[in-house]
């Protein structure tokens, strides 16, 4: 078994720049850019919902000053919430292991929700991260998620 770990800052240029390299170093096996998707929205969710604690609400409110939010916030956490990324690889399986610090997932959205509309206001990149891995699971305190992708057999 493969593993690496990376500490990635609260920066959303540093998690695209993480994103890209290491999608790029995925087996042939895997459908990278599914991966890409889904791996941008749970680091993305992890640094503006986790680490920079940035409420969905901010956006739906003033999507000047959400934006605005997340670049103070991140210029100020920058180095003290890190988002913490581990990934473990196989022949047949690559988890990737996500932790932020900041504040945690909402017990209610950690599960995979049927009733998911594409319209709806909040939740739509957890319909995106169930539907580009294979499994997804929640650490208890809601500050981590695995991603699971497997090898079709």
């Amino acid at each position: 078994m493969k593993v690496v770990e990376r500490k990635l800052p609260a920066d959303a240029a540093e998690i695209g720049v993480f994103t890209d390299k290491l999608v790029e170093a995925l087996p042939p096996w895997v459908e990278r850019e599914r991966i890409r998707f889904g791996l941008t929205e749970a680091l993305t969710n992890a640094l503006v919902h986790g680490a920079l604690e940035i409420d969905s609400a901010e956006r739906d409110a003033d999507y000047m000053r959400y934006l605005e939010l997340i670049s103070e916030r991140s210029a100020a956490r920058r180095e003290s919430h890190k988002i913490g990324v581990r990934i473990e690889a196989t022949d047949t399986t690559i988890t990737f292991k996500v932790r932020w610090t900041g504040a945690a997932c909402p017990s209610p959205y950690r599960s995979r929700r049927q009733e998911q509309s594409e319209v709806s206001l909040h939740g739509r990149g957890l319909g995106i991260i169930y539907s580009c891995f294979d499994d997804v699971d929640w650490d208890d305190d809601g500050y981590g998620m695995i991603l699971i992708v497997e090898r079709a057999a």
